[in-house]
């Protein structure tokens, strides 16, 4: 699943949304601050996220894949939560969930924003 097409594409188009409602609707905020925002959560907490990945996914052939899915989710969801006070995402929330609760989303079942996350 977390290879999939589908999955990628779900995970881009929500993000896609997200990104396009802030530069309509939010330009000067959003232009000033994303790209410094990016950069320090990528400083700050990535390498942690990727080394927990790596030590608890022993599978060398999904491994990095598993890990490239993992970073670019979760920058994101650190992105929706700095921007929160101006969009809200149903499908963001759901995922931080399935992360806190231990879990890994790994799909979606359904044409989004119909259906249901598959999760590992």
């Amino acid at each position: 699943m977390i290879n999939s097409i589908k999955w990628e594409n779900t995970c881009l188009e929500v993000r896609g949304d997200f990104t396009e409602f802030l530069s309509r609707n939010h330009k000067d905020i959003f232009n000033r601050n994303w790209n410094v925002v990016v950069r320090q959560i990528k400083s700050e907490y990535m390498n942690e996220i990727q080394t927990k990945v790596e030590m608890n996914w022993k599978d060398e052939k999904t491994k990095q894949r598993v890990i490239d899915d993992v970073r670019f989710n979760i920058l994101t969801l650190f992105m929706i939560d700095y921007y929160s006070d101006y969009y809200q995402s149903e499908f963001f929330y759901k995922m931080l969930k399935i992360y806190l609760s231990g879990h890994l989303p790994c799909g979606w079942s359904g044409e989004y924003p119909e259906g249901k996350f598959f999760v590992y």
